[in-house]
C-alpha cells in the first residue's frame, strides 16, 4: 500500500496541475469534446447502482475514455481486471457518457500499461454485476461461498471467516 501511495505521489508531481483537475467529470467530458484535447483526472470517485470506487486515473478524450488502475508488478491478475472493470461499470451507470470506454491496468514499477481492453457492457457488465452481488451475498451470509481447491488460498482470503470451513 505504501508503494502505491508513493507511486501516485510521483505521478502527481510529474503532471502539470491545471484548472482541469478541479472540473467535474461532466465538465471535463464537455471540454474534451469542444476543444478536441484530452483531459486527465486523478482519484475520481464513481458510484454506480451497486459498486463504488476511486479510479486512479481517467483520460477523457473527445471520442473515448480510458480508465487506468495502477498496480505493483508486471502481471494483470483477474482480481485487478475485475476491479478496473467494476470502475468502468460504475462510471457508465453514473455518467452515461455514450463513448467507447477502455479499461487499463498500469504497472507502477515501469509506468507501462500491462493490460487494456475496451469494455463490453453486455458481457463484462453482467459478469461484474453478478460477481458484486455474489460477494455481497457472501458477506450478508445469504450465499454460501465456494471453497477453493487449495487450502492455502483460503487461509489468506479476506472472506475466509464467512466460509465456515
Amino acid at each position: 500500500m505504501l508503494q502505491g501511495i508513493q507511486a501516485h505521489a510521483k505521478l502527481n508531481t510529474m503532471s502539470l496541475v491545471t484548472a482541469d483537475s478541479l472540473m467535474s467529470i461532466e465538465d471535463a467530458l464537455h471540454l474534451a469534446k469542444l476543444s478536441g484535447r484530452e483531459i486527465i483526472k486523478r482519484n475520481v470517485t464513481v458510484t454506480g447502482k451497486i459498486l463504488t470506487g476511486t479510479i486512479d486515473e481517467i483520460h477523457l478524450a473527445p471520442k473515448e475514455i480510458t480508465i487506468i488502475d495502477d498496480k505493483n508488478g508486471l502481471k494483470a491478475y483477474q482480481s485487478y481486471i475485475n476491479q478496473v472493470l467494476a470502475y468502468r461499470l460504475a462510471l457508465e451507470e453514473q455518467f452515461d457518457p455514450h463513448l467507447t470506454i477502455h479499461a487499463a491496468i498500469r504497472s507502477t514499477n515501469t509506468g507501462n500499461v500491462i493490460w487494456e481492453k475496451p469494455f463490453l457492457l453486455e458481457e463484462d457488465g453482467q459478469r461484474i454485476t453478478d460477481l458484486a452481488i455474489r460477494i455481497q451475498g457472501i458477506i450478508d451470509e445469504t450465499i454460501k461461498p465456494k471453497v477453493h481447491r487449495s487450502p492455502n488460498k483460503c487461509r489468506s482470503c479476506r472472506f475466509a471467516g464467512y466460509c465456515r470451513l
